[in-house]
């Protein structure tokens, strides 16, 4: 089955680059709510070599990878930066905005939508977005 779905995106993926992409973008569910479905060690197993052919592709060409993915995904994501991610779009609510900056300050983009990923009340979103500026502050690069 692996194989089968790796054959279709890279084929898709190879269309869409013969066609002048400028960047490639996917969408997956990578992760479930409290973390991955299958263990990181079997992820890297069967999950990251196609991944790296796919991403590949699109790196050979010095284009950017975006990938957005739901769930839990902090275990994975040096692999998927090793991979070719250049621009990550996860969940934040599982992930946490502390996980998401350790994992990724200084490594690749990050595209996150704290308003809309839940419908928190006035106080809670105030606090959220207290959290994220603390967090931009803290990986935005220093002047000088």
């Amino acid at each position: 089955m692996i194989a089968f779905i790796d054959h279709y995106n890279l084929n898709a993926t190879r269309r869409f680059l013969a066609l002048g992409a400028e960047m490639m973008s996917y969408g997956e569910d990578l992760g479930i709510q409290h973390g991955l479905p299958i263990s990181p060690a079997d992820w890297r197993r069967w999950i990251k070599p196609s991944y790296s052919r796919l991403f590949g592709l699109a790196r050979e060409r010095d284009l950017p990878v975006r990938l957005h993915t739901d769930g839990y995904i902090l275990d994975i994501i040096p692999d998927l930066i090793e991979c070719g991610v250049t621009l990550l779009n996860p969940q934040f609510r599982p992930n946490g905005l502390d996980g998401i900056r350790q994992m990724t300050s200084g490594k690749l983009a990050i595209d996150l939508d704290l308003i809309g990923s839940f419908s928190p009340s006035p106080r809670r979103r105030r606090s959220t977005i207290i959290s994220a500026r603390r967090t931009r502050r803290s990986t935005a690069p220093k002047a000088g």
